[in-house]
């Protein structure tokens, strides 16, 4: 093999080579690093922590079953076990005042005190006329 033939390889490989570089140092690596951080997490949670599930249901920790199960309470006496890789986020005391806000906010949505668009009961129940005439009939 010739010089000029090795430095013809170089140059087509090459690029590939630092393309599949990149990709690994920005995409690849932070996404691992990403996941033992959330495995060390969940490994390390305590009794009284609350979670997340992947399907959004909110749950606190109680117990460690085995390697892979955990038992959760997702509300008073109701106690599962699920698996501990479903858990998507911990929930810090950061993320607990954020979650109250937004309860407070669903309670006065129910309660009917902040009332959505285009809606024309009172607080009885009753319904308004809307001041808009839908039609043009009298």
């Amino acid at each position: 093999m010739s010089s000029n033939e090795l430095t013809t390889i170089l140059v087509n490989i090459g690029p590939l080579v630092i393309i599949i570089l990149i990709f690994w140092l920005f995409i690849v690596r932070p996404q691992q690093k990403k996941a033992k951080e959330h495995q060390k997490a969940v490994s390390e949670m305590k009794s009284g922590t609350g979670v997340i599930f992947a399907n959004g249901i909110r749950g606190i920790f109680l117990r460690r079953e085995d390697e892979k199960f955990l038992m959760l309470e997702i509300a008073r006496d109701v106690v599962v076990a699920v698996v501990a890789e479903s858990i998507t986020h911990i929930i810090t005391e950061d993320d607990s005042k954020t979650t109250v806000k937004a309860e407070l906010n669903n309670n006065k949505e129910k309660s009917g005190i902040v009332k959505k668009e285009g809606d024309f009961s009172n607080n009885n129940g009753n319904r308004k006329k809307p001041r808009f005439r839908l039609n043009n009939s009298k």
